[in-house]
């Protein structure tokens, strides 16, 4: 039988995005319900619609929540490294692996479309802006005398690299035959793109 009262709201907010992510990281996006996550948590699925309008609100929520967990994580490891360059490589590579061992969420992130011509809520742009805002700043600090246009340029530059390798990769759309990792062709990108920061005097266009 359903419980009715046995948590309150916030509760049960972060009961059902634990069971949603539980159920989209073994399962996949096509798996998850809202009777499958009212099942998982012991609730009915009208008191799932207490919490969220629809599935869709669901999965933004769930977005927002494994965005701010990503920032977090990014930020942990590169806690105890103080050259911006080399915080850049060690996110690239964290964020890397993040896709890899949670394919499903991954692209729940990234991939979820809004149903119709709904616009994207504020609260996941802002999250996605949190996240970026992590490269702006440590490129802004490799380029200290460029202009701000070039800084959002070079980070572009990056998160293409990074965010384009990784969907390959999920994907299997990366077939190269002689490349053994990911990370191999990640850390040539990396490569590329901060050489041709120190050949630039890290500022591009100059």
């Amino acid at each position: 039988m359903a419980r009715r009262s046995d948590h309150n709201r916030d509760e049960l907010r972060s009961m059902a995005l634990e069971a949603a992510y539980e159920i989209i990281v073994r399962e996949g996006e096509k798996n998850l319900t809202t009777r499958k996550v009212a099942a998982r948590i012991g609730y009915s699925v009208g008191t799932l619609y207490l919490i969220f309008k629809n599935l869709d609100d669901l999965k933004l929520s769930l977005n927002i929540q494994s965005l701010t967990r990503l920032r977090s994580r990014l930020l942990e490891v590169t806690s105890d490294i103080a050259d911006p360059a080399e915080q850049l490589k060690t996110m690239a590579h964290n964020y890397l692996d993040y896709g890899l061992q949670r394919p499903n969420l991954w692209r729940l992130m990234f991939e979820h479309q809004m149903p119709g011509d709904d616009p994207m809520p504020e609260t996941i742009t802002r999250a996605t802006d949190a996240l970026l805002d992590l490269l702006v700043d440590r490129f802004g600090k490799l380029m200290p005398g460029a202009e701000p246009q070039d800084g959002l340029q070079v980070t572009a530059a990056y998160w293409s690299a990074l965010h384009g390798v990784t969907h390959l990769v999920i994907t299997e759309k990366l077939q190269l035959g002689h490349v053994d990792s990911a990370h191999d062709v990640l850390q040539r990108q990396m490569d590329i793109l901060f050489r041709g920061l120190t050949t630039s005097g890290s500022a591009p266009g100059n």
